[in-house]
């Protein structure tokens, strides 16, 4: 028998008779700035059931709503079993966990090899999600890794995504054997991840046109990709947090003007275009195959609706708020904005490096306004240098941004990713174009 739960974004345990996976546990508040917070909330008891028995701890990338170092820390044993993916990051991952005295990492290369158990054949599914929903060319720095875990005793297979989105036809045909005739497949189902639109300097109405319509294209582009797979259940999952704070406000003002906030929906309009089963799983609720491969649900949730989940995640952000204050929850994020504006152009040599090293092209230059007072130009070569306005530059990117943000940013204490999915920049683009390449590149504008 195999019990299946979705804790929380992410989240998922694989429950076999002697052996007990999780992957992606993430049950820290305040990441990205302070800015990120669990949702749906998990009390202590469900933190621990879900580490309960655990004998193996799968992470599918470097974000920290997958790889949450400090819940491992918290809730790990010291001699747990770790498997992260041969993707872009993976020295991240594994560094940061023997750092923390975690030893026993193993690095599993996609599609390539199996990591075998009592109960369970694990494999690494690569990066599927190369081409987004704007990208040009295909992305070749993609973070992104999803497992394919068969139940050696049943047979069942189970495939979870987490952002590994569907979105490659090519890339999922390569890898067709272990994606295709999944029992349940999970798959993360919004971009409310993104900083864009909501970051981005559009207004209301346009910001909901610009989500209303990419929510529309990833429905479509998953569900043409989920029919070369010929699912039998579908699981929208890897998609629930909750944003934080008076610089989220507009997030959450536009995603629930949108279909993608509610899952039980999600699961229904997916379900219904592959004729396949569906499920949305809450904390309280557990899937079941039995030992010949027959699948119970066991939906105990509280919630009733899409609705009511939406309603009580925004009186968790609005009470947080209003009874803590946001100097609680984004107190220590910003250090002493005085630094040296001389390191940038040691950050911008870097900028340079990695465009030569990982062959990239970006399309756009870059303008870095600091606190709306300085505004550099950082080209496509690398060449910095303040200006005064963005007049003869085209096209172009702006990031305002804080200096003491900046500063965390170039002196490598938080990543550039890291920094957009906190929602503290603000953005333009002009014209309105995605290029991959350049913000692979500005990654690297650090030391």
């Amino acid at each position: 028998m195999i019990k299946i739960k979705n804790y929380t974004n992410a989240c998922v345990t694989i429950e076999g008779k002697n052996e007990k996976i999780i992957i992606d546990p993430w049950f820290y508040d305040g990441i990205y700035q302070g800015t990120w917070h669990n949702f749906p909330r998990l009390s202590e008891n469900q933190k621990i059931e879900a580490f309960t028995s655990v004998t193996f701890c799968l992470y599918t990338h470097l974000h920290k709503d997958h790889f949450c170092i400090e819940t491992a820390k918290k809730y790990c044993p010291k001699d747990m079993q770790f498997l992260v993916p041969r993707v872009f990051g993976w020295q991240v991952m594994s560094n940061t966990l023997k750092e923390a005295g975690f030893n026993n990492v193993n690095v599993l290369e996609c599609s390539a090899e199996s990591f075998l158990t009592e109960e369970f054949d694990i494999t690494a599914v690569p990066p599927i999600n190369v081409t987004g929903l704007e990208s040009q060319k295909e992305n070749s720095m993609s973070i992104d890794a999803g497992f394919s875990i068969i139940c050696r005793k049943n047979g069942i297979k189970l495939v979870f995504l987490a952002g590994d989105n569907l979105y490659s036809a090519v890339r999922i045909s390569e890898n067709i054997k272990i994606l295709n005739n999944p029992d349940l497949i999970g798959f993360a189902y919004s971009g409310f991840a993104s900083d864009f639109p909501f970051k981005y300097r559009f207004n209301f109405e346009e910001k909901l046109k610009i989500l209303r319509d990419k929510e529309k294209v990833r429905f479509e582009l998953q569900v043409d990709n989920l029919k070369l797979l010929s699912p039998k259940c579908v699981m929208p999952y890897s998609s629930e947090f909750v944003a934080v704070g008076g610089h989220a406000a507009e997030w959450r003002r536009v995603i629930g003007e949108v279909w993608t906030c509610d899952k039980f929906e999600v699961a229904r309009r997916y379900g219904k275009a592959l004729n396949a089963d569906f499920v949305a799983l809450y904390p309280e609720d557990t899937i079941i195959f039995d030992e010949n491969g027959a699948r119970v649900d066991y939906l105990n949730s509280s919630f009733e609706s899409g609705e009511s989940i939406f309603k009580e995640m925004i009186n968790y952000s609005d009470s947080l708020t209003c009874s803590e204050g946001s100097s609680r929850v984004f107190k220590n994020t910003v250090r002493d904005s005085e630094f040296d504006f001389g390191l940038l152009e040691l950050a911008a040599k870097n900028y340079s490096k990695a465009i030569k090293k990982h062959s990239l092209e970006p399309k756009q230059e870059i303008i870095i306004s600091i606190d709306g007072d300085r505004r550099l130009h950082l080209d496509k070569e690398g060449s910095l240098k303040d200006i005064n306005g963005d007049a003869g530059i085209d096209p172009f990117i702006i990031v305002d941004v804080n200096a003491g943000i900046l500063k965390l940013i170039i002196d490598g204490d938080l990543h550039w990713d890291d920094a957009c999915l906190s929602m503290k920049l603000n953005w333009h683009r002009e014209p309105n174009f995605f290029c991959s390449d350049t913000l692979n590149a500005l990654n690297y504008f650090r030391l």
